[in-house]
């Protein structure tokens, strides 16, 4: 669409102003309040090309509540800078007649420019050329009744130039440092290289070696002989046969709290029963700090500030069975944060032990002895009863033996056994209580007849 893309778009707004009419208010227009506005927002790719593309702005609107808008929002493109928006070569459509009733809205729109629409307006997009382009917007209104239409700042982009994004820094010591990028975009192009600038505030003035990607992804690399307790910035960089860009300017200082030990905190648990953990961090400098715990269910939580080296707990429940991974990150009072320590293992489980009393079973006992088989069990003397217990999720806590649901014995160790010596002449049951380091119990359960 050529210069004359507005002329086209007023027509239609004022098919639709008669539609839409002004019996509003045009009597309270005069202490009415009305702000309307489009700004050029950014851009991003669609495809891999490096040839397709998508706009974005957002319109602003702040009118009194019994008024209505309707607006028609689009972008207009060249590929020369001009100071008069309808001066622009190209003009794509992002939304139609879109209403805005009275308040104060935000509405983020796009358009984009891929094969099939450049091929319908004429406009095909060429690696290694420079566009600029704003958003615009055409409007009716009925209170007070009136026309208009917003455009925003020119804003330009080079097709086919790579994305590249800083990342934080991790692993900082007193003079090393490993810095992260991410390689967003290609540019449409086979390869690209990728390295970071850094230096000592405000200065990047060293480079770090050069990687070659081929494909989007995240690339580190290590710094070393940095100086200790000073703030350093760092850029990640990326080229290729297009342009050279560079990612925004991160900082970080040297000699901040160091990794932190791994919390103390139990090896296993139950679903929906909070558990304690315990841990600290230092700051080499004596300043206070922050921890973090992850959890390991998504969820991660930081305590208050405390004095370096003292310890701190939290507790944490857990809605549902697996085996978790708690660790802990340290935060200065400079604001930068220390790697993670490494993870003490928690085992969420629910699932109960499994017992049996091996000993005795249906038959004939003679001091201790079985003599041949019954259906049914009778004993003669004293007698040793022997209990089976596993559990493979959180390990054996105990074994409890009962007799007719008197507790004899406690027993933490296997074998799990007791030795019946009290005199008897009548019939009894033996229950055997399996509980497991979580607190899941299963028993079992004999009777017997003892004399003697």
């Amino acid at each position: 669409m050529s210069g004359n893309w507005i002329i086209i778009v007023s027509l239609a707004i004022a098919i639709t102003a008669s539609a839409v009419g002004f019996e509003n208010s045009a009597n309270n227009a005069e202490k009415d309040v009305f702000y309307r506005s489009v700004s050029t927002e950014d851009w991003t790719y669609i495809g891999e090309n490096g040839t397709e593309v998508r706009l974005y702005g957002q319109l602003n609107v702040d009118i009194p509540l019994h008024c209505l808008d309707v607006w028609w929002l689009g972008f207009v493109i060249d590929t020369k800078y001009h100071t008069n928006c309808q001066d622009y070569a190209y003009y794509v459509e992002s939304v139609k007649e879109k209403s805005i009733s009275g308040g104060k809205v935000k509405y983020r729109f796009y358009a984009d420019i891929d094969k099939e629409l450049a091929e319908a307006i004429g406009l095909k997009l060429k690696r290694g050329t420079l566009y600029h382009y704003r958003a615009v917007g055409c409007y009716v209104s009925t209170c007070p009744p009136k026309r208009g239409y917003c455009y925003g700042k020119d804003n330009y982009f080079l097709a086919g130039t790579p994305l590249v994004s800083t990342r934080d820094v991790t692993e900082v010591a007193s003079n090393s440092a490993v810095l992260r990028g991410r390689l967003d975009h290609l540019g449409g192009a086979d390869f690209c290289e990728v390295w970071f600038v850094y230096g000592k505030y405000p200065s990047c003035a060293h480079s770090t070696e050069h990687l070659v990607l081929s494909h989007p992804g995240n690339f580190s690399i290590k710094v070393e002989n940095l100086q200790d307790d000073t703030c350093y910035c760092f850029r990640a960089v990326a080229r290729n046969d297009v342009c050279t860009v560079s990612g925004a300017e991160l900082t970080f200082w040297t000699g901040y709290p160091p990794t932190p030990s791994k919390p103390i905190g139990p090896a296993c648990g139950r679903p929906n029963v909070s558990y304690t953990f315990s841990a600290c961090a230092v700051d080499p400098y004596g300043g206070k700090v922050k921890l973090c715990f992850d959890w390991g269910d998504g969820k991660r939580e930081w305590t208050e500030w405390v004095k370096s080296g003292e310890i701190v707990k939290l507790a944490h429940c857990w809605k549902m069975e697996g085996v978790y991974d708690v660790k802990i990150k340290a935060k200065s009072e400079k604001g930068l944060q220390s790697g993670w320590s490494e993870p003490t293992v928690i085992n969420i489980e629910n699932t109960p032990p499994s017992v049996e009393i091996l000993k005795p079973k249906e038959g004939f006992y003679i001091y201790d002895k079985k003599v041949f088989s019954l259906p049914k069990t009778i004993i003669v003397g004293d007698i040793t009863i022997e209990v089976g217990a596993l559990d493979l999720e959180s390990g054996m806590n105990h074994v409890s033996i009962f007799v007719d649901d008197n507790l004899k014995v406690n027993d933490t160790t296997e074998p799990y056994k007791w030795k019946w010596t009290e005199f008897s002449f009548s019939k009894h049951t033996i229950r055997a209580v399996a509980v497991d380091n979580v607190g899941c119990k299963a028993e079992d359960q004999v009777i017997v007849w003892k004399f003697f």
